[in-house]
Parts: structure tokens; sequence; C-alpha cells
């Protein structure tokens, strides 16, 4: 053990520090900086003396240098020593001095990594077994019309032929969707987020697309139309595309049902503007639900699965997220959630969200 000759702990608790499987390092970098403990298993981790110079080159940059009166937790991170990787956890505590506590995460790290790669692997898989199936189809089509014509062209009438012609022209042009789709998502411009109000967003959007839902007897709530402004940064062509895409999904979803509707609603949480839009249609089930952002998959006929895969991305790059609640036979809600607006953000930190409040959904 080293210590700077003071009492720093009851030996008891000296004695435990040395047994357990943790690193535990205490340092004083304010006034006359210096170790004041450190146990076996710290200098094991680090491979060396523990010194003030090692402490503040290993962990300098995440070691407080002035001194505050409440005990708190500083950071938590990692730091490769030799072959190791070694986990760190550091307190505060109200004497100004810092502790570190150590453990060796290279197995975990290890097989974490394992796990993340396995995951790409599967998810290239399952993305390249959807482009062959997805591009497989039209594909056989096309080889099966050009080859019949082939064998049969100076037996067919004109009709005939061009009959033929057009199938693989069809096909052909569903080819080229399916890959201008996946170029899209691939190539996606990056998005420009400026400050504007979501509740007007979403009026604009009910107008551009609401009457063809109202025509197919749909009932369109426009939720948000009985609150105030919803101030938030997106960029606003990639919202209205998102919003727009999952407006047109659930008309779909409500198709069939009795009483089909379809909900908009935009409102002021405290860390976050909240935008929903909810249908009373066939709802899916926890297995649908949990491969609804797979690409190729689709829970409609004729569907590619590339909408749902094009909204998540656009509302990550806003840097919001998006959560899905479903019920078969009662219906599905998608909620977004995309930051803040500056000024409602600032007035969130200081606790002033009297004004933000009365704007809040339910």
């Amino acid at each position: 053990m080293v210590d700077d000759g003071g009492t720093i702990a009851p030996a008891a608790l000296a004695h435990v520090l040395e047994q357990i499987d943790l690193g535990v390092v205490g340092v004083r970098l304010t006034e006359e900086p210096r170790v004041l403990f450190s146990n076996e298993k710290a200098r094991e981790l680090l491979g060396a003396t523990i010194e003030v110079a090692l402490v503040v080159r290993l962990f300098g940059g995440k070691l407080r240098t002035s001194r505050h009166s409440s005990a708190s937790f500083i950071v938590g991170d990692w730091i490769r020593v030799g072959e190791k990787n070694v986990g760190f956890s550091v307190y505060e505590v109200p004497d100004g001095s810092q502790w570190i506590i150590l453990r060796d995460v290279t197995e975990k790290l290890r097989m974490q990594r394992a796990a993340e790669g396995m995951t790409v692997a599967n998810n290239l898989g399952y993305t390249f077994a959807g482009v062959a199936h997805e591009l497989g189809n039209p594909v056989n089509s096309v080889k099966m019309a050009a080859t019949v014509l082939r064998d049969n062209a100076q037996t067919f009438s004109p009709e005939k032929q061009h009959e033929y012609l057009t199938e693989i022209l069809s096909e052909t042009n569903r080819m080229q969707d399916i890959l201008r789709l996946m170029q899209g998502f691939i190539g996606m411009a990056s998005l420009e987020p400026v400050t504007c109000d979501l509740a007007a967003e979403c009026r604009a959007v009910v107008e551009r697309v609401g009457r063809d839902a109202t025509q197919k007897g749909v009932v369109v709530v426009s939720a948000f139309a009985a609150r105030g402004q919803v101030p938030s940064r997106v960029d606003p062509p990639a919202f209205r595309q998102v919003l727009i895409n999952l407006f047109a999904n659930a008309v779909e979803a409500v198709a069939g049902v009795f009483g089909p509707q379809v909900s908009i609603d935009a409102f002021l949480g405290e860390r976050a503007a909240h935008v929903r839009v909810s249908d009373n249609g066939k709802g899916i089930d926890s297995a649908q639900k949990e491969r609804l952002f797979f690409p190729f998959y689709s829970t409609r006929p004729g569907g590619m699965g590339f909408g749902l895969v094009i909204v998540k991305k656009l509302v990550s790059s806003m840097g919001g997220t998006i959560e899905v609640t479903s019920a078969p036979g009662i219906g599905t809600s998608f909620e977004l959630l995309l930051p803040l607006a500056d000024e409602v953000a600032v007035r969130s930190d200081t606790g002033d969200l009297a004004a933000a409040s009365s704007r809040r959904g339910a």
C-alpha cells in the first residue's frame, strides 16, 4: 500500500481494499499533488508503481484540478495498458481527493466487439438476401419473357411481341426502382437542421395529403391544432418526408376497418419535441414490430420495406429517435422524439418550463 503518511482509512478498510479484485487509486491534485492510496491490484492493472506522474499521464484529461464541495461521480471510460483494456471510474469526495476504481475489461470488450461484428455480419447477410430476393423476381420475369420472345419471335404477331416487350420493360423499371431506393438510402444527403414549428409543419403536411385520405373515408384528426407552437431543430424537408411516409402507412393500415381514423399530434416534452402519428388499424404483433425497420421487410403486400428504414435514418440524422407501440386489432402509434429548439432547451435546463408545459401533450 502507498500513502502519504497520514490517516487515510482505518486499517481494516485498507486491508479490504488490498483484497478485492478491483484496482483502487486515491489521488489529490489540488495544492500539493500526491497519491493517497493504491492497492496491489491497481499496480498489477497499470503495470507500474502508482505515482502522480503516471496517474496524470493516464487519467489527467478525466480528473479535476480544482476542488469541489460535494461528492460526485466524474467519469467512466477505459484505457489501453499493454495488452489489457482497463476500465475505470473516477469519483470525487468532499475533501478534494479523487478515487479511481480500475477493472480489467479486456474480455468484456472483446466479446462486445465480437457481438457487434456478428450483428453487422447478420445485418449485411439479411440485406444481401433481401436484395437477391427483390431483384431475383423481376430478373426471372425478364429472363422468361425474353426466352419466350426469342424462341417464338417469328410466329408471334406484332401485338404479342409488344406484350412481351412491355413486360420486359416493366420488370426492368422495377429493378431500377429498387436500385434507386438503395442508392438514395446509402447516399442520403447531409441534413441542415434549423429551428421551426413542428405544429406548422404538421399542418402543412395534413393540408397536402389529408384530402386524399378523407376522400377514402378516413377521419384525419389534427390533435396539434389545439396547441401552440412546438419549436424544434429539424431539417424541414426531411421532417416532412418522415411525416408523409408515416401518414401514408397509417392510411394504408386502416383500410377495411370500421370507422378508420388517423391522428397526428405535436407537443413539447421536458427533454424533446414529440410528434405522434396514430391509427386504429389492424395493428402488428411483437414479432413484426421487431423487424419493422429492417430493409426489405414490409407488412403490406407489394411493399419493398424501405420506407421505415429511410424514416429511421432521417430521424436519427436529425438527432431524434422513433418509438413504436402497437397491438393487433387495436392500432399502431409511431412517436418521434426530436431535439428541442435552443431557447426551449435553455428553459428546460434552468427548470423554467411553465410556458412549454401549457402546450405539452398528455
